[in-house]
């Protein structure tokens, strides 16, 4: 009977611990929640606002080398309250701090490549692209970057470094990087330029540099916040019945 006691008391302590003591999640913890800062709110069951879209990733990988990866996960993504000059805004709905990992791990000739296919956009106007790069990750002229098809029928590339961005907001870990200025009627530049009365069929961001490519070799990237004409999407495939 004693031991019954003890083990009781033991037992209680533990919850109480976890409820409120010394182990329960300190109340500092909503300092590092990402703000609600998309310019338009909608509810998860809802149909998503205009200019809203996915941004899904994918391996090509013909040969089953098994060089490349592309792929959301949790907790990689920029963190407001540390980097709020790179993220201070973002995608309101990633409740798990999503970041986009792609990479490739063998040599830049090599027949395979991670990249991301964005849908449900619709044929807007190419008015701005971007995303925010995770600081020591791969930036170089050919990947990241973004292949804009227009219904001219013409592909336009716009690499991390080439063209240059219109804007680069560096802060701790991040840099968030602008091709155009939507608000400022600034065009996006791009290889070829984007021309009066184009509208975007479909949109790519490819990665396809390998080690071997510099300055850094690293093979690698984490991008969030995906901007295209000023919506920006931070999480995996969202579909109005399924998301988080």
């Amino acid at each position: 009977m004693v031991k019954r006691v003890i083990v009781f008391f033991i037992l209680l302590g533990a919850v109480s611990l976890v409820s409120g003591g010394a182990l329960a999640a300190p109340r500092s913890f909503q300092q590092f929640q990402r703000p609600l800062s998309r310019p338009v709110y909608w509810h998860p069951k809802a149909a998503p606002p205009a200019g809203y879209f996915s941004v899904n990733p994918h391996i090509f990988d013909p040969g089953h080398i098994n060089e490349a990866q592309a792929k959301w996960l949790p907790g990689l993504g920029c963190i407001a309250a540390f980097s709020p000059l790179a993220c201070g805004t973002g995608d309101g709905e990633d409740q798990v701090n999503s970041g986009m990992l792609l990479a490739k791990s063998g040599a830049t000739g090599d027949n395979v490549a991670a990249f991301v296919t964005i849908t449900s956009l619709g044929h807007p106007a190419p008015l701005e692209f971007g995303y925010d790069i995770r600081n020591g990750g791969h930036c170089g002229a050919g990947a990241p970057r973004f292949n804009v098809l227009t219904n001219d029928s013409v592909t336009h590339f716009i690499g991390c470094i080439s063209p240059p961005p219109t804007s680069a907001t560096s802060d701790v870990g991040w840099t968030r990087l602008r091709w155009g200025d939507k608000t400022n009627s600034i065009m996006p530049p791009a290889f070829p330029d984007f021309l009066p009365g184009n509208t975007i069929v479909s949109v790519q961001i490819v990665f396809d540099e390998g080690i071997d490519t510099g300055p850094d070799n690293s093979g690698a990237v984490i991008l969030d916040n995906i901007d295209i004409n000023g919506i920006l999407v931070g999480r995996n495939k969202c579909l109005p019945s399924s998301c988080p």
